[in-house]
């Protein structure tokens, strides 16, 4: 029996691996970049051009690890390799949820391989995370995290070492922190995942153990904000003159972050599809808010409250989950736009977490109700829609770069080949002087994200065709 059981654990894990790959194919084959991906050609030690910029927002791990990536990179077939080792990071990291999922929590094992397959391919996982220069701060803060709540769900089965055991819980947060705050607090997301599913033995569901991991988090966050403000930025980066963000102070109007907290329920409960309207936007919120309550109720951790008292932590839980997932942002000071990169950690809580749930407790527990066949199909087309809609943005993504790449290079192709027939594009690219490099940057970039400065188009783009006829010579 046990035999069987570990067979069926290592199909379903090597199911999760092939799954994220398949989703992610489309990333591997064109040429194209993002930005910042351009700057892999510049001969710089420190070629990530938003090193500084970084280190000043109290990430210097994710600076550090950024510039270690970029010495890798060369050329479109280096990018091209860089993105499959990217997606191989994604899939390992959904397995390692996956295990957590399966060996802690009170979840069907199909149900744990359906909220890990939801959860990374969200938009901020589908059409950002496998960009280069934001695969760092998109991933890398996950493998602190996992294996945190690995630990404290170790200390919480065992007396000896337990001090030993947070100490480690705590430097984890706070390196992840280190990394990329916004991700780092996919670990209250899964505080909470644990709260609504429950532990394997419900006997040992202790509401001190979710108040135990909210105050190491806590206090990870407040060591993180005090080192960076007081020791980091003083000592190694001396006086800021930016403002906002930069400053790293903390907001004291909340009215001012009125739009951002609006901006990222929109996100959050769009998940997979682009952003909604309220129209459909409030239907989502009570349903959720009518899920946790039943979550609430259910779960082995509030067995000792009153029912009123669960209802009201229920009510309370999906105005806090966006909200406290999203601090990095919304309590600091800046008007930082709301984007998918920092908001996995509450989107993940949201829409996956309430699908799975009632697949879990409902479908998956009694088949006999008549209610199993509607809802088996209601939820199978809308997990149908969300993953074709994200697999699709993901194909329009990789489809507009790869756009935008081609007719730069086709351009610089075509005058190069008027002027001189034997000039080999790609060979002077990869060979040109740093200046030149920055010319093309700022000539893809520009293409990129900023289409309706036409006239500065057309003049990155015969500067950089002149240069390169320069090359050639």
């Amino acid at each position: 029996m046990n035999n069987i059981k570990d067979i069926r654990l290592y199909f379903l894990t090597l199911l999760v691996i092939c799954t994220i790959v398949f989703i992610y194919t489309p990333v591997f084959g064109p040429n194209f970049a993002y930005l910042n991906d351009y700057t892999a050609f510049m001969p710089l030690w420190f070629g990530f051009p938003e090193t500084v910029g970084v280190f000043q927002l109290g990430r210097p791990i994710q600076a550090i690890l950024a510039n270690i990536q970029f010495r890798f990179l060369g050329d479109m077939l280096s990018l091209q390799m860089m993105r499959i080792f990217i997606v191989l990071m994604i899939a390992t990291a959904a397995t390692l949820f996956f295990r957590f999922l399966q060996k802690n929590l009170n979840i069907n094992i199909f149900s744990a391989v359906l909220l890990s397959l939801l959860t990374f391919t969200l938009p901020s996982m589908t059409i950002n995370s496998f960009f280069i220069a934001q695969s760092v701060p998109g991933i890398v803060p996950l493998f602190f995290v996992l294996p945190a709540h690995y630990l404290i769900q170790k200390s919480n089965t065992i007396n000896h070492n337990r001090i030993l055991i947070i100490t480690a819980v705590f430097m984890l947060i706070f390196l992840s922190l280190l990394t990329y705050p916004p991700v780092t607090f996919f670990f209250l997301t899964l505080t909470f995942i644990k709260f609504v599913f429950g532990t394997k033995d419900p006997s040992r569901a202790k509401l001190a153990d979710i108040y135990t991991e909210v105050m190491i988090f806590s206090a990870a966050i407040i060591a993180y904000f005090l080192f960076v403000k007081f020791i980091y930025k003083p000592i190694f980066l001396g006086p800021v003159t930016e403002g906002g963000v930069y400053a790293f102070t903390l907001s004291s109007d909340p009215f001012a972050k009125l739009t951002q907290v609006i901006d990222l329920f929109v996100l959050d409960f769009s998940a997979w599809f682009p952003p909604l309207n309220w129209i459909y936007i409030i239907p989502l919120v009570v349903v959720f808010i009518l899920i946790c309550t039943w979550a609430s109720l259910c779960t082995p951790y509030n067995n000792h409250l009153r029912n009123s008292s669960k209802i009201t932590l229920g009510i309370t839980l999906p105005i806090l989950i966006p909200i406290l997932t999203s601090i990095p942002v919304l309590a600091i000071q800046g008007d930082y736009p709301i984007l998918y990169r920092i908001s996995f950690a509450s989107m993940a809580a949201i829409m996956p977490v309430a699908i799975v749930f009632v697949i879990d407790r409902v479908l998956l527990v009694d088949k006999r109700r008549i209610v199993f066949v509607p809802a088996l199909f209601v939820i199978s087309v809308l997990i149908a829609l969300a993953e074709i809609s994200s697999h699709h943005r993901l194909v329009l993504e990789v489809a507009r770069l790869s756009a935008e790449y081609q007719h730069v290079f086709d351009t610089v192709t075509y005058d190069n080949n008027t002027s001189h027939n034997n000039v080999d594009s790609h060979r002077v690219i990869r060979s040109l002087p740093l200046y030149h490099h920055l010319i093309l940057y700022i000539c893809i970039g520009i293409l990129g994200t900023r289409h309706w400065i036409l006239p500065l188009k057309q003049w990155s783009v015969q500067s950089y065709t002149r240069l390169m006829q320069q090359s050639a010579r």
